[in-house]
């Protein structure tokens, strides 16, 4: 057994301050932390070196320091020799718990700071909020302590060991510990101090710790209002019995105020702080019953500011803390989640601590993106996956609203069924998941607490739980290692197991028809919610749209957790300059996962993903159905829990094949939460020809800003079809003209060419059957093994990637018809692909297409064919669903209008480039130069996609800078009947089969159109 300090997980810490609050002593009541003398931040420059070893750098400990560093950073991003590591399950070395390798960097941080002269005769307490992943302090070249635990803050009384005048601190931080066993999440293995670091000065007699809760009473509406205060006097003496101090030597006063957000004092108090620890072990409580407050929850996050004063009887202020707190009720009830009553769906998101530059560091800039964007696309939660976040951050989802699922640094993932049970970490569970605990314990927006993932179901955990019940019964718990059938991870089970241990059925990755079941058979109390579904990794979120079907109808199911919110790129720059994102084993590592930290809904700069834009389609707070479209009478129905439609305004607008016909405004209608209004639009219906269509279109926004979003944000809309009068049939196109009087088409070879064009070569590669997709990671993950059952993997065996051309046939030259047939290398003749060509009007060639797909074939990755065009037709238009991409099992976020851009802005750049830019529901596209506008129109609807490279040379690339040499003097477009859906089967269902496509017969025509511009 080691005798280190950081291969010993029963030792968790050496002279570590118990876990409280973060409060900063002030010196007046609105005075903010950052403004009070009593806080000296220490963030910025360090001395710094790195050594290989702990060893190593104890060795040096005393010696002069002689390189730089930023702090908070993690030195893995910062160019100190050791860069960072992803891996998802697996340890990046050696699984032997506790046991770490000798090959250990390990840091020595310096700084020196002036002890103002006001602190002398105070305590000064040194606070580092988060390192990775083992520390030890040193002040003026003395031990001060040793902790673990790299999300959470350590605290160090430091009194003892300052110098009046200047001081030295140095931090020795080691890479990998006994705690790297339980901090094995899915994200990239990071070192060094990434959170703030700074000293407090205390009085001798202070405020140690505040804890505050304001419950609500549902049936008289009153807020219940509680609050203990823990003080303390600062203790000199050296532990020999004569020598004891006596503590306080005189009863103080506690002095509490609580303020609205107008600063109306609503409540306030002021007891007897006793100088007799026996009376009441420096602990005093107050309660009180408010009438009329403001109930606090991610709609209307209303906070009220409470103000604690420790004082003498003469009235001298001793110590001043302030917090803000709001009133609400958590409950489990029935198989709802209530929160004030009401149940709440959780639209919610696992999200990790990640910037692109920064590492683990992030900014109150970079958190407040954050919270905007969840707030502008309809997300009301957040899991803090998969540890504590930094104080900050919880501070900012009490002020605009998220609800949070406060997670436990507990993952022992590689250490699955082991770990939980072990005795010997029992000690690292307790002080993790308790301390996370009385560090949060006011904020508002955490409504649960989480022990943490991934780590199965133990002994450590059902005793911790224990004491959780016991600390905090005003919130819940989720604990999905509850849900497993066995100590594995891969057995769901189809309850959350002991409601003990856990208030949710929570499992990770179900299928949509296996939650529904769970909802009809109701063999449980608890409701449903997905602490992790539809993985968004690379293209995907396929299905949403159904999953928020079910949520929505069943009771029981109550939403869940996205995996997750960002892509966790790193920025890198290549030999030419160009930057790009990396991941797993960009960095030279010999142990990693690929591109799995790949997997959020916003690329890592904060640019949403297109499938943000579904998730706030789905999950928008309003609903509008028709009661006749013709008529213009609608119902709109307010589905936000508890605020009105007071501030939002109404519109609406008909559109005409994409052109405005009319639009509208109600205004604001005065609609409650929870109710509906009948409106009617009064348009007057407009005329149009067969084959033309009118759409009308609502839109609710906002009309003030907001402080999440700007005047005008777009919180939610419809759109139906309006079956307007037609005054026509619409244009059709004369009979097919024969090949004598215009060369028409040459089948044999690759261009298309029609007389009045003046034989322009409009095609560079005329229409041949497409069978691929450059695979999304649903499709395959790229740098794993074990992949062979994935779509991808089956469409390459059978040989979809590479089709053998065995006989192309005309089989008539008056009507242009010509017959390939297609072998695979798995599959002799096993394709076949009829076109029909036709003149069918002025400068119009129709084409019809007929598929054969031999049974023995997978399902498909799509049907229709691919052809390129100069690279100069670069103007793109189409009338469909837009503005963004879209595909079969992901189109609920995107409308129906007329867009238009460059063939280029259409390539969606995902990290590891793969299938993107597809467009569905479209009646027709075009492209353009300055010479022919070419436009491609379906008989019913059709999909297509417009790039500037080729689908097998995009699918060679594994980053985005890499694109940029594939690119072609060439517009390559693809048009299908139908493309294969999403799904979301990188780590979770496949597509479902109702978006899949069997091999069978399929037909398709479409029309080329050419115009001189």
């Amino acid at each position: 057994m080691s005798t280190n300090f950081w291969e010993l997980p029963e030792l968790t810490h050496i002279n570590k301050l118990p876990a409280r609050s973060v409060l900063t002593p002030l010196t007046a009541e609105g005075q903010k932390g950052d403004e009070s003398p009593w806080k000296l931040k220490l963030d910025g420059q360090w001395d710094f070196n790195i050594f290989p070893s702990p060893e190593e750098a104890k060795a040096k400990l005393n010696d002069k320091l002689t390189d730089t560093i930023t702090v908070p950073g993690n030195w893995t991003l910062q160019d100190k020799g050791d860069p960072p590591i992803y891996t998802n399950v697996q340890m990046p070395w050696k699984n032997n718990p506790p046991l770490v390798p000798e090959d250990n960097p390990s840091g020595i941080y310096g700084t020196r700071f002036s002890l103002p002269e006001n602190w002398t005769s105070r305590r000064t307490i040194f606070h580092i909020g988060g390192f990775e992943s083992y520390l030890e302090l040193y002040v003026n070249g003395k031990f001060c302590g040793m902790a673990k635990d790299s999300r959470l803050p350590s605290e160090f009384d430091i009194t003892p060991l300052l110098l009046a005048g200047e001081n030295e601190i140095k931090a020795l931080v080691v890479r990998w510990s006994d705690s790297s066993y339980v901090e094995d999440q899915d994200h990239w293995w990071m070192a060094g101090i990434h959170r703030s670091v700074f000293l407090h000065s205390y009085n001798d007699i202070h405020i140690e710790d505040i804890r505050v809760n304001g419950d609500l009473d549902l049936s008289t509406k009153a807020g219940l209002f509680t609050a203990q205060i823990k003080y303390n006097k600062k203790s000199d003496f050296e532990g020999r019995a004569l020598q004891i101090e006596k503590g306080i030597e005189e009863d103080l006063l506690m002095d509490i105020t609580l303020t609205d957000a107008e600063g109306k004092i609503v409540y306030t108090d002021k007891k007897a702080a006793f100088y007799s620890y026996r009376k009441n072990q420096y602990l005093i409580d107050f309660k009180g019953e408010l009438n009329g407050v403001h109930a606090w929850s991610s709609e209307s996050p209303y906070l009220y500011e409470c103000y604690v004063k420790l004082m003498t009887k003469g009235g001298e202020v001793l110590d001043i803390r302030t917090l803000k707190m709001g009133f609400r009720n958590v409950k489990i009830e029935d198989r709802e989640l209530l929160i004030n009553g009401k149940p709440v769906l959780i639209r919610g998101v696992n999200r990790h601590d990640h910037d692109p530059e920064t590492g683990k560091a992030v900014s109150e800039k970079r958190m407040i993106e954050d919270i905007r964007l969840l707030k502008q696309f309809n997300f009301n939660a957040v899991r803090t996956s998969h540890y504590p976040n930094d104080t900050r951050w919880y501070e900012l989802c009490d002020q605009y609203g998220i609800y949070l699922i406060d997670e436990a640094n507990v993952e022992a993932h590689d250490n699955y069924a082991t770990l939980c049970r072990n005795p010997r970490w029992l000690n690292g569970f307790r002080e993790r998941i308790m301390n996370m605990m009385k560090r949060d314990k006011n904020h508002p927006s955490i409504i649960g607490w989480s022990v943490g993932n991934e780590t199965g179901n133990g002994e450590n955990h059902t005793e911790v739980i224990d004491l959780m019940r016991t600390y905090d019964s005003t919130r819940i718990i989720h604990h999905e290692g509850e849900t497993k059938d066995h100590w594995n991870q891969l057995d769901n089970a189809d309850t959350g197991g002991n409601n003990r241990y856990n208030d949710f059925i929570d499992p990770m990755y179900p299928s949509i028809e296996r939650i529904i079941d769970v909802a009809v058979e109701n063999r449980d109390s608890r409701p449903v919610i997905l602490c992790e579904y539809s993985h968004a990794m690379g293209n995907s979120n396929g299905s949403l749209s159904e999953y928020w079907d079910a949520f929505k109808k069943y009771k029981g199911l109550q939403g869940g957790f996205i995996w997750d919110w960002v892509d966790q790129g790193l920025t890198k720059t290549d030999d030419k300059g160009r930057n790009y994102w990396a991941y797993g084993g960009d960095y030279g590592e010999k142990i990693h996962d690929f591109d799995f930290c790949i997997n959020g809904m916003i690329w890592p700069d904060r640019t949403p993903h297109p499938a943000m834009h579904e998730f706030k389609k789905v999950t928008q707070p309003f609903r509008i159905e028709p009661s006749s479209v013709r008529e213009g009478r609608f119902v709109i129905y307010n589905e936000q829990d508890f605020l009105s439609m007071d501030g939002l305004e109404t519109t609406w607008k008909i559109e005409v094949e994409g052109e405005l016909m009319e639009e509208g405004s109600f205004g604001t209608l005065s609609l409650p939460a929870g109710g509906s209004m009948a409106v009617c639009c009064n348009y007057s219906t407009p005329e149009h020809l067969e084959n033309e269509n009118a759409y009308v279109t609502f839109s609710i926004k906002t009309k003030a800003g907001t402080p999440w979003c700007d005047a005008g944000h777009e919180i939610a809309w419809e759109q139906f079809k309006a079956p307007a009068p037609v005054i026509g049939e619409g244009y059709e196109y004369d009979d097919a003209e024969t090949a004598e009087e215009e060369e028409l088409i040459q089948p044999g070879n690759s261009r298309i060419s029609i007389a009045d064009w003046n034989m322009e070569s409009i095609f560079t590669m005329g229409a041949k059957i497409n069978t691929w997709r450059a695979g999304t990671d649903n499709d395959v993950i790229r740098g794993w093994t074990g992949q062979e059952n994935k779509a991808l993997s089956q469409w390459n065996k059978a040989g979809l990637d590479d089709l053998i051309l065995e006989e192309d046939e005309i089989l008539d030259t008056e009507k242009m018809t010509s017959k390939r047939t297609y072998s695979t290398k798995a599959h002799k003749n096993c394709i076949t692909h009829r076109q029909v060509f036709s003149k069918t009007g002025p400068d119009c060639l129709g084409v019809e297409n007929h598929f054969t797909y031999d049974s023995k074939l997978p399902s498909l990755p799509r049907v229709g064919i691919s052809l390129e065009m100069p690279g100069n037709f670069e103007n793109l238009e189409w009338y469909g669903m837009g503005p963004h991409e879209s595909y079969i099992d992901r189109k609920a976020g995107v409308r129906m209008g007329r867009y238009a851009g460059l063939v280029k802005e259409q390539y969606v750049p995902y990290i590891l480039p793969q299938e993107n830019g597809n467009k569905v529901g479209v009646k027709w596209f075009s492209l353009s130069n300055d010479k022919y506008r070419v436009i491609f129109t379906a008989e019913k609807e059709m999909e297509f996609s417009v790039h500037n490279y080729r689908a097998e040379d995009l699918f060679q690339c594994f980053h985005t800078n890499e694109v940029e040499d594939i690119l072609i003097d060439s517009t390559v477009i693809t048009i299908d009947l139908i493309q294969r859906g999403l799904g979301t089967a990188s780590c979770g269902p496949d597509t479902r089969e109702a978006y899949t496509i069997k091999p069978g017969e399929y037909d398709f025509t479409y029309y080329i159109q050419v115009e001189k511009v």
